[in-house]
């Protein structure tokens, strides 16, 4: 049986019966996905019933992949810090400190909510100093008397 939208849906549905139609973790897993869902990888062991749960009912985060924009970090983050950030964000995340999904999806998930953050922005350059209007003659006459001093 497919899964209908969960955030759309009039009929509610239990974990007992979802277990009944899913079977196991991986295909609920699998079946979110198949619907539109963006959701960490499977293979890191954060994914748990309840999250997935959460996101089936829409008491999660949830987000669509055609909603999702890809962000590069241009700053030296660790996964903790992109938690707190989406965590200041969006309320019921879904994930606790001590399991955080891969750092590429926190990535995406952030820069979808907050593309101007300043995890995103590039490292400030020094302005650079204007030349100023030298005369040529100047610049070779300097050049020239520093070959001099050197070979004397």
């Amino acid at each position: 049986m497919a899964l209908e939208n969960p955030h759309t849906s009039t009929e509610t549905v239990s974990l007992q019966e979802l277990n009944n139609m899913i079977g196991n973790l991986k295909n609920f897993y699998l079946a979110l996905v198949n619907q539109g869902w963006y959701l960490p990888s499977f293979e890191k062991n954060v994914i748990k019933l309840e999250y997935l749960w959460g996101v089936f009912t829409g008491a999660n985060f949830w987000i669509k992949q055609l909603e999702i924009k890809v962000g590069t970090l241009m700053k030296k983050v660790t996964k903790v810090d992109l938690f707190q950030e989406i965590c200041s964000v969006c309320s019921n995340f879904g994930f606790t400190i001590s399991k955080l999904p891969e750092k590429v999806w926190m990535t995406n998930i952030l820069f979808t909510l907050k593309p101007n953050h300043f995890f995103f922005s590039p490292p400030h350059k020094n302005p650079e100093i204007p030349m100023r209007n030298v005369p040529l003659e100047y610049i070779f006459f300097y050049f020239f008397s520093l070959i001099f001093i050197i070979i004397t």
